[in-house]
């Protein structure tokens, strides 16, 4: 049985009704809520084991989106081997065999696994291409003229 309390807006002004929309919602008291399961707000997809499907398409699309863009990411650390060196092909390598592993969707959490190292080196990549331009500013002075 719903037991519902109503609250009557009709000539309330504009900015007041929306809240009193907001409270009569509020008090609105169904079997659910009696039960002790908290009714969702209206937008909101719920956090149970139950509704675990409908979040099963969300994730595959954001697994593939980010192996593509992993495996782009890897070629193009691929192709900086001639100026950074071996590390940058080793991350580039590792990069790819992420963005494979995401684009598969069911092995995802090995990718995790493989991201820690690819990240550690993208990273020293970073700080060598840091240094590589610290040294260039350095050896070209400026005319102060």
């Amino acid at each position: 049985m719903v037991r519902k309390r109503l609250i009557h807006f009709d000539n309330a002004p504009i900015g007041h009704a929306h809240v009193l929309r907001h409270i009569q919602t509020a008090l609105q008291t169904t079997d659910i809520e009696r039960a002790g399961q908290e009714k969702p707000p209206s937008g909101h997809l719920p956090l149970s084991a139950a509704d675990a499907e409908a979040y099963l398409l969300p994730y595959a699309v954001a697994s593939v989106l980010f192996g593509a863009l992993s495996i782009v990411f890897g070629l193009s650390l691929i192709r900086l081997q001639d100026g950074m060196g071996e590390l940058s092909r080793v991350a580039g390598i590792l990069e790819i065999i992420v963005g494979c592993l995401l684009v598969t969707v069911v092995l995802f959490f090995v990718s995790y696994v493989i991201m820690i190292p690819a990240v550690v080196m993208e990273i020293l990549i970073l700080y060598r291409g840091y240094e590589y331009l610290s040294k260039a500013d350095v050896a070209a002075p400026t005319c102060a003229s």
